[in-house]
């Protein structure tokens, strides 16, 4: 084909005796559908050749001429430009889906009411976008160096997911593929030599998943994890198109997921600062142990996601009465304050009169025994 790029046109009486067509391969053709002449002109922009428009067995059994040359490259001008605007909308529908895609991503990040609810609209986003029933976030565990799905993952079990891992050790079949790879894929999960040498016939199995693709994860060169997707809508097969589509929603969940970290770091700092504020903001009032202890073990307990917090008082130059102290107990999941603290907490410390009469000391060692009792 390279004599006929160097021409404006190839034109052929008998292709029976051109030595091009057997280069060409038409020699089969030939025989089969009975070509016998033939003329060509590019389908060409500028300097730039997009194709070719070919025409057979000129009819009335006649040979193609200079004439019909002139004919067609009027011709094939036309269809150039046909055939270039078809490809310039295809790839501005193409473009158009992946800005759109990119948008609704973004979005993402202000749906971030929960770390689980967050992992879920991402992956159930990308799984809208690429048309697929099934889309999983594996996030690269550091310590164990294993692929590990995040839960809860768009079109897979819980169970299957809690349990879905893949080997990342240095030398592994799935670490190798990702030096070269942005994406990969398969139509053949049954008969893929590198779903069988990864470990992933299981998982497979279990999913009932036949045609599966992933693409990497990278953020600042390095790899965090990858996305897979799986199970497309209709039975199709995947396709580069689709392995660069989901490369670019990959590279944009990345910094999504670098961005949701960092903001969750910062909410959790805020909320120790506000812990830390409102338990000097409340020692700080305090005047006597009874009027504000409840919450301020409270707030101890809150901030240190301690089950108990009490205070111990030193009574002069004694030993510390633990007895006496004011205790909370404080049970997971329960938010009625009310069963936890009692308001009777008897005060001590700094405003009891230094001289107590026995009997009143142990009155109140009592009570105080009592309250502790109740609370067990």
């Amino acid at each position: 084909m390279t004599s006929s790029e160097r021409q404006p046109y190839w034109l052929a009486g008998d292709l029976r005796d051109e030595p091009l067509a057997a280069e060409m391969g038409l020699v089969t053709v030939m025989s089969t559908t009975g070509i016998r002449n033939t003329l060509w002109v590019p389908l060409q922009i500028s300097r730039d050749r997009i194709g070719m428009l070919a025409v057979f067995n000129k009819l009335r059994g006649g040979e193609f001429t200079i004439r019909d040359v002139a004919n067609l490259r009027a011709i094939a001008s036309q269809a150039t430009v046909v055939v270039e605007s078809t490809r310039l909308l295809s790839r501005e529908q193409r473009l158009d889906a992946e800005l759109e895609g990119l948008q609704q991503m973004t979005l993402a990040i202000g749906s971030l009411a929960a770390e689980t609810d967050f992992y879920r609209a991402l992956s159930d986003r990308i799984s809208t976008l690429m048309n697929v029933r099934m889309c999983a976030l594996l996030l690269f565990d550091r310590e164990a160096l294993q692929l590990r799905c995040v839960v809860p993952a768009t079109g897979l079990d819980n169970k299957i997911a809690s349990d879905y891992a893949i080997d990342f050790a240095p030398g592994s079949v799935f670490r190798a593929l990702w030096e070269d790879e942005d994406s990969w894929y398969t139509n053949n999960t049954a008969a893929s030599a590198l779903i069988i040498a990864a470990g992933l016939e299981p998982i497979v199995q279990q999913a009932r998943i036949q045609r599966t693709m992933f693409a990497r994860l990278t953020l600042r060169g390095q790899l965090t994890g990858v996305i897979q997707i799986a199970s497309p809508d209709q039975g199709r097969d995947f396709d580069d198109g689709d392995g660069r589509l989901l490369t670019i929603f990959a590279t944009q969940a990345a910094t999504i997921l670098e961005n949701a970290r960092l903001f969750q770091e910062i909410q959790r700092a805020s909320q120790r600062s506000e812990s830390l504020r409102r338990i000097a903001e409340l020692a700080g009032a305090m005047n006597r142990l009874d009027e504000v202890a409840q919450d301020l073990l409270m707030a101890i307990a809150e901030a240190t996601l301690s089950p108990i917090a009490y205070i111990s008082i030193l009574d002069g130059a004694r030993q510390p009465d633990h007895d006496a102290g004011a205790r909370l107990r404080r049970k997971a999941g329960e938010a009625d304050r009310s069963e936890h603290v009692r308001a009777d907490v008897p005060a001590l410390g700094r405003d009891e009169p230094p001289a107590l009469s026995r009997q009143r000391r142990a009155e109140r060692r009592a009570r105080a025994a009592g309250v502790q009792a109740h609370r067990r």
